[in-house]
Order: C-alpha cells, then structure tokens, then sequence
C-alpha cells in the first residue's frame, strides 16, 4: 500500500513506487522506528533511501541492500 497524501513528516511519496520497500512501508511503521538509530547510527531514514530514490519497473519488485547488522533487521521484523 501506498501513500501519496502523507502528513507525517519525513514520509517519502510513494504513490509511483513498485519496490518492495514501498509495498512494506506503512505510516505505523514509520512512526515506530523513525527516531531509532543502531550503535553506529545508521536511520530508518537511511536504510529506505535506496527504495525512495528508486521506485523500482511496473512488473518487478526491487529489493535494497544494506550494511545494517542483520540481527538489527531481524529485531524489526515483527513491526511488519
């Protein structure tokens, strides 16, 4: 699901978007993790960037990788 008609600040636009970032991302989600950094402060901010800035092909989802520790990743796993 998608959102173009964001009011929450820093929420990217992804009313275009066909990756899997913008599939996943939800306002709740945002909200409960935007302020969160790892120990070497890398940002939700960050770490979705790749997803922002590629809205990904009509017919294939892209995915983005990143250097965040996994066990970081897997600890967000239960906001989705």
């Amino acid at each position: 699901m998608c959102y173009s008609d964001s009011k929450i600040p820093g929420f990217p636009d992804l009313s275009k978007h066909n990756n899997w970032m913008a599939k996943c991302l939800t306002h709740d989600i945002y909200m409960k993790l935007k302020d969160k950094k790892t120990s070497s402060g890398f940002t939700l901010d960050q770490m979705i960037q790749t997803g922002v800035d590629n809205p990904g092909h009509p017919f294939i989802y892209t995915v983005g990788m990143s250097d965040i520790p996994i066990d970081y990743v897997l600890s967000l796993a239960h906001y989705i």
